[in-house]
């Protein structure tokens, strides 16, 4: 039988019940389901991806991510951002490309610029 080591995944996943407030930094690929509020900054240049349950309000710094839920705020992302169909955004965007799905809500003030620098803490919207 093979057994998972938990303490050698690399990886971030925020369940669908759970309510998070403040400032998060994190390391490698990043799943989140849940309700937070505040900052979000991946360190690395792991995705991130916000799922249909999921809702954030603030700012996000990344370099790709995928959305399927809600934000209400600020995105910065050094790559590519994909507003899938089951999303909501409501705020600023700042990406190197943008990919808007159909069926999306999109309220913004958006630019892409392949000239975005690949560090996300260096740059501001």
């Amino acid at each position: 039988m093979n057994y998972v080591n938990f303490e050698s995944q690399e990886y971030n996943f925020i369940g669908e019940q759970s309510v998070l407030k403040g400032e998060f930094d994190f390391f490698g690929p990043t799943i989140l389901c849940s309700k937070l509020e505040g900052k979000i900054n991946i360190k690395d240049d792991s995705p991130l991806k916000l799922e249909r349950m999921g809702y954030f309000e603030g700012e996000i710094r990344c370099k790709d991510f995928h959305l399927y839920g809600t934000v209400k705020g600020n995105i910065e992302a050094t790559g590519k951002v994909v507003i899938h169909p089951t999303a909501r955004f409501y705020g600023q965007l700042k990406a190197k490309t943008l990919k808007v799905c159909p069926g999306s809500i999109v309220e913004m003030d958006g630019i892409t610029d392949t000239q975005i620098t690949e560090n996300p803490e260096t740059t501001s919207l």
